[in-house]
């Protein structure tokens, strides 16, 4: 079904004093149902494009999805169907459905954008967000506990797993040839780390 050349969404309500802006009424998401994939740029164009910057390690997804996710503040992220989603894998080029003026977009500019997990392509890899592994505990591959996970820096050469054990701060780069076992039931990850990595935090 379409009203005037829009599609019809179930479960969307559309606020009448600004019509841009989608609340979800039964589709709202928890950032740990969701990855971080980048963040909005800037508007481009006067029809309410904009651009986005993508983070250079997500997983793959379909550039036809159906709705991404942004953060409009504190509680549960907002969906917002796509019109349409081109460009790069590090910047892309993005419109919302009923979003269709500068005006408009430019509420969006600065926004972290999330795409839930259920929409990234099927893989035989356990997929986790960042965000979802907050207070993790590490163990190193002799069981020894190296502490737990309080953050990941998002760097353009290596993300960093940042590890506190007591006063102690440890970084570790992340990447997935030291990563041995996950159990999210119990969130812990062993990790086999090359010798002198933790004596290198000391």
């Amino acid at each position: 079904m379409r009203l005037s050349g829009k599609k019809i969404y179930p479960n969307i309500l559309f606020s009448l004093k600004k019509p841009f802006t989608i609340f979800a009424k039964n589709n709202s998401m928890h950032k740990e149902d969701c990855i971080l994939i980048g963040k909005i740029g800037r508007t481009t164009g006067n029809d309410g494009n904009l651009t986005a910057h993508l983070n250079s390690k997500i997983p793959e997804f379909s550039d036809d999805i159906g709705f991404l996710h942004v953060d409009q503040g504190p509680g549960e992220l907002v969906p917002y169907p796509v019109e349409f989603l081109s460009g790069t894998h590090s910047t892309v080029r993005l419109k919302f459905e009923f979003v269709d003026s500068v005006e408009e977009a430019s509420g969006f500019v600065g926004k972290d954008l999330y795409l839930s997990l259920a929409d990234i392509n099927e893989s035989e890899d356990t997929i986790l967000s960042y965000h979802s592994i907050i207070g993790w505990t590490i163990l190193n591959s002799d069981k020894t506990v190296v502490g737990k996970i309080s953050d990941v820096i998002e760097n353009p050469g290596q993300d960093l797993f940042v590890i506190h054990k007591g006063e102690k701060e440890i970084l570790i780069p992340v990447h997935e040839d030291f990563i041995v076992d996950i159990d999210e039931d119990k969130e812990i990850m062993v990790l086999n780390l090359p010798d002198g990595l933790l004596e290198v935090n000391e």
